[in-house]
């Protein structure tokens, strides 16, 4: 019995597909996307797994921008620092430009941030502009950060490692450095402690943070959200973390009012100078642009440089032949000096050894943006980027592009940054973004790293307190394609860190080292 004239169309359509299906898959290059799922089955292995994957990618392509496929959105992986100058040259910060980092990330993180720093543009993004090179970018307010609000919260941190010390107890770096750094944020923001900002808001904040940032590769993600547990749980934290910076802003605002009117004295330490900034300006902020002023400050100022001291930190457990260099550099410093914004000039090896790290280990490993224009961009390199494609801005990748960074541009060589000639622009480093909307805070940044890593080289001695397998383990793990193909437990087993995932790419797992107070050595 023949089959049906319905059932034979339906045959011819199947095995039409079939064979489609079949060229497509046998015809593809290593990097072609799949059909119907693109690069999808790539992007949701995990943060390490994609970015060695995209690494091998790039090397393909001979170091130049390339296009993912991820179920039919278009991506363009951003490598050359011509590209780089181009977008950010034309990243809006108004109404108008070619890209624009707000209208996608919007969507995805606006619960979370609200209208925080990284998503608004026009006159309010001109407001917070302006109070972030007020409090992050002024030599007087960095000066004031490190020689008096760090100092006076330095009992953060020194007083979790002497614990661990003296108790012989493993003690997440990662987690001390965020617990550091929110208590100086949290002491200048409102005049918070440490353990108030930790209790309140840090762990939500974290843990909001992480699947928050997942969902630009999750396909469907708000179903997902709306009808499994998790999401409920996400929505808790982010409410935690929003309720306990309303409470801070709160506060803060009537401590000033009270100021303002005679019940109190006015304080001049510094306290709650975020706010008092962001009052000052000459746009009216409502009561939730406040609040999202703050907590967009709070991500700035406090994850970004927390995770770049944890990255640092592992980097001389990883590299242990710096680390007596950099302790007898330290032991080497003047007894007095006027500043602690002076440690840079005295500390040219931790100066750059800092480099090196952020080089190789960013905090922010991706940047987004999206393409704005009416028409097709052309990038100097040739890519064309159509109105609509998603951008990722790649620091993590860059820093290991022969073409940018020479022959060993994977080795971990803080020499490099110490070597005359011509510095790498912000385009071939764009660790802190370049353009309109880079960083106003990366010498802060890197005052506070210098001032902390001082104070702990100086003090203590630390040891990994994670697997770090034998150089012949590692050589065995990358041989079998293990460290290449960016699996987390075979990377982790041949005693490197991943990253993991959140607005920041901290390190996977945490920091966990053994501390030892130094048996020589100044104390500050």
């Amino acid at each position: 019995m023949y089959p049906s004239g319905l059932s034979q169309i339906f045959i011819s359509i199947a095995v039409t597909v079939t064979g489609w299906l079949f060229v497509k898959l046998i015809a593809r290059g290593p990097f072609d996307p799949l059909p119907i799922i693109g690069h999808l089955h790539k992007t949701v292995r995990g943060r390490q797994f994609f970015f060695e994957w995209v690494l091998d990618g790039t090397r393909y392509h001979k170091e130049k921008d390339w296009l993912l496929n991820v179920m039919g959105a278009r991506v363009w992986l951003i490598i050359e620092p011509s590209s780089i100058k181009t977008i950010s040259l034309k990243v809006s910060t108004e109404t108008d430009g070619s890209f624009d980092k707000t209208e996608t990330a919007s969507k995805v993180m606006g619960d979370l941030a609200g209208k925080g720093t990284l998503l608004i543009k026009g006159p309010l993004w001109r407001a917070h502009r302006t109070a972030a090179n007020h409090l992050f970018a002024s030599p007087k307010t960095i000066a004031h950060i490190v020689d008096h609000v760090l100092p006076r919260n330095k009992h953060v941190l020194t007083s979790a490692l002497s614990h661990a010390a003296d108790q012989n107890v493993v003690v997440d770096a990662q987690q001390v450095m965020t617990t550091w750094l929110n208590a100086g944020f949290g002491d200048l923001a409102f005049g918070a402690s440490s353990g108030e900002i930790h209790a309140k808001f840090s762990r939500a904040w974290t843990a909001a943070s992480r699947p928050v940032i997942r969902r630009f590769i999750t396909p469907f993600w708000r179903m997902k959200e709306r009808f499994q547990s998790y999401g409920l749980q996400i929505q808790k934290d982010i409410a935690t973390a929003r309720g306990a910076c309303h409470d801070l802003v709160t506060r803060t605002r009537q401590a000033i009012k009270e100021e303002e009117i005679g019940i109190q004295p006015p304080r001049d330490d510094g306290s709650g100078m975020v706010i008092r900034t962001l009052l000052e300006s000459d746009y009216t902020f409502t009561e939730e642009e406040l609040e999202d002023a703050s907590l967009g400050f709070m991500f700035a100022a406090s994850d970004t440089t927390s995770h770049g001291l944890a990255w640092a930190l592992y980097a001389m457990l990883r590299y242990p032949s710096y680390l007596p260099r950099l302790q007898a550099e330290i032991d080497s410093l003047p007894l007095e000096l006027s500043s602690n914004t002076e440690l840079s000039s005295h500390l040219p090896l931790l100066e750059a050894f800092i480099s090196e790290s952020l080089r190789l280990h960013p905090p922010t490993a991706v940047i987004l943006s999206e393409c704005t224009a009416s028409q097709p961009v052309v990038m100097p390199g040739g890519a064309v980027i159509k109105p609509g494609d998603r951008i990722y801005m790649l620091p993590w990748i860059m820093a290991r592009c022969r073409s940018i960074w020479g022959e060993d541009a994977e080795v971990f060589r803080p020499e490099r940054w110490m070597e005359g000639g011509k510095r790498k622009s912000a385009y071939e480093f764009p660790v802190f973004f370049a353009g309109p909307r880079n960083c106003p805070g990366q010498q802060l940044g890197r005052s506070e790293m210098i001032y902390t890593l001082t104070v702990v080289l100086r003090e203590f001695e630390f040891e990994a307190a994670w697997p770090m397998d034998p150089k012949d383990e590692l050589a065995k793990a990358e041989k079998d394609g293990g460290v290449k193909e960016g699996d987390s437990y075979i990377w982790q087993r041949a005693g490197k860190k991943c990253m993991e995932y959140g607005i920041t790419s901290g390190v996977l797992g945490g920091l966990p080292v053994k501390i030892k107070r130094r048996k020589s050595g100044k104390t500050a």
